[in-house]
Protein backbone atom coordinates (compact mmCIF):
# COMPACT_ATOMS: atom_id res chain seq x y z
CA UNK A 1 0.00 0.00 0.00
CA UNK A 2 1.42 3.38 -1.02
CA UNK A 3 1.96 6.06 2.03
CA UNK A 4 -0.37 9.05 1.66
CA UNK A 5 0.80 11.97 3.46
CA UNK A 6 0.45 15.57 3.41
CA UNK A 7 3.32 18.24 3.07
CA UNK A 8 2.75 20.62 6.36
CA UNK A 9 3.31 24.02 4.26
CA UNK A 10 1.41 22.40 1.34
CA UNK A 11 -2.38 21.05 0.88
CA UNK A 12 -0.91 19.13 -1.97
CA UNK A 13 -0.97 14.71 -1.08
CA UNK A 14 1.91 13.31 -2.00
CA UNK A 15 2.04 9.64 -2.78
CA UNK A 16 5.12 7.90 -2.04
CA UNK A 17 5.18 3.36 -3.23
CA UNK A 18 5.47 1.59 -0.79
CA UNK A 19 8.80 0.79 1.34
CA UNK A 20 9.18 -2.43 -0.32
CA UNK A 21 12.30 -3.88 -2.72
CA UNK A 22 10.27 -4.23 -5.23
CA UNK A 23 9.26 -0.67 -5.37
CA UNK A 24 12.55 0.76 -5.66
CA UNK A 25 14.15 -2.50 -7.60
CA UNK A 26 13.81 -0.03 -11.02
CA UNK A 27 16.80 2.20 -9.28
CA UNK A 28 19.21 -0.05 -9.11
CA UNK A 29 19.53 0.05 -12.87
CA UNK A 30 19.43 3.74 -13.21
CA UNK A 31 22.60 5.20 -15.37
CA UNK A 32 22.55 7.76 -12.39
CA UNK A 33 23.20 5.35 -9.97
CA UNK A 34 27.30 5.35 -11.17
CA UNK A 35 27.55 9.38 -11.27
CA UNK A 36 28.15 11.77 -8.72
CA UNK A 37 24.32 12.70 -7.61
CA UNK A 38 25.27 16.72 -6.92
CA UNK A 39 25.17 16.51 -11.10
CA UNK A 40 21.30 15.61 -10.41
CA UNK A 41 20.82 18.34 -8.27
CA UNK A 42 22.03 21.89 -9.06
CA UNK A 43 23.03 24.69 -6.45
CA UNK A 44 20.91 27.88 -6.36
CA UNK A 45 24.33 29.20 -5.35
CA UNK A 46 25.86 28.45 -8.91
CA UNK A 47 26.03 30.42 -11.74
CA UNK A 48 23.40 29.87 -13.87
CA UNK A 49 25.42 28.62 -17.29
CA UNK A 50 26.89 26.23 -14.70
CA UNK A 51 24.02 25.38 -14.09
CA UNK A 52 22.16 25.10 -17.29
CA UNK A 53 24.94 22.91 -18.30
CA UNK A 54 25.09 21.11 -15.53
CA UNK A 55 20.80 20.40 -16.26
CA UNK A 56 21.59 19.56 -19.78
CA UNK A 57 24.70 17.10 -18.84
CA UNK A 58 22.12 14.96 -16.28
CA UNK A 59 18.96 15.09 -18.98
CA UNK A 60 21.75 13.89 -21.13
CA UNK A 61 22.65 10.95 -18.79
CA UNK A 62 18.71 10.37 -18.14
CA UNK A 63 18.17 10.25 -21.80
CA UNK A 64 19.65 6.61 -22.36
CA UNK A 65 18.80 5.39 -18.93
CA UNK A 66 16.82 1.76 -19.19
CA UNK A 67 14.57 3.27 -16.44
CA UNK A 68 13.84 6.84 -17.82
CA UNK A 69 10.09 5.98 -17.66
CA UNK A 70 9.83 4.39 -14.74
CA UNK A 71 11.85 7.09 -13.30
CA UNK A 72 10.18 10.32 -14.85
CA UNK A 73 6.84 8.87 -13.07
CA UNK A 74 8.17 7.85 -9.55
CA UNK A 75 8.79 11.26 -9.50
CA UNK A 76 6.03 12.75 -11.12
CA UNK A 77 3.59 10.97 -9.05
CA UNK A 78 5.99 11.49 -5.72
CA UNK A 79 5.88 15.32 -6.43
CA UNK A 80 9.43 15.41 -6.27
CA UNK A 81 10.32 19.24 -6.08
CA UNK A 82 14.07 19.08 -6.29
CA UNK A 83 16.68 17.53 -9.06
CA UNK A 84 16.67 15.82 -12.24
CA UNK A 85 14.52 12.85 -12.14
CA UNK A 86 13.50 10.73 -15.42
CA UNK A 87 14.75 13.60 -17.59
CA UNK A 88 12.66 16.83 -16.35
CA UNK A 89 13.34 19.35 -14.00
CA UNK A 90 11.31 19.99 -11.09
CA UNK A 91 10.07 23.15 -13.00
CA UNK A 92 9.21 20.97 -15.90
CA UNK A 93 7.36 18.04 -13.64
CA UNK A 94 4.97 21.33 -11.93
CA UNK A 95 4.20 21.91 -15.36
CA UNK A 96 3.79 18.55 -16.69
CA UNK A 97 1.13 17.82 -13.48
CA UNK A 98 -0.42 21.20 -13.91
CA UNK A 99 -1.45 19.97 -17.62
CA UNK A 100 -2.37 16.78 -16.90
CA UNK A 101 -4.46 18.07 -13.91
CA UNK A 102 -6.08 20.34 -16.27
CA UNK A 103 -6.98 17.65 -18.49
CA UNK A 104 -8.03 15.12 -16.07
CA UNK A 105 -5.47 13.02 -17.10
CA UNK A 106 -2.16 11.19 -15.11
CA UNK A 107 2.02 11.20 -16.36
Amino acid sequence: MAADIRRPDRSARVVLPEPTAAAWDWQLTARCRQMEQELFFPSAEEHLGSVRTQVLHAKTICRACPVLTHCRAYAIEAGETHGIWGGMTALERARHRRRTSLRGTDT
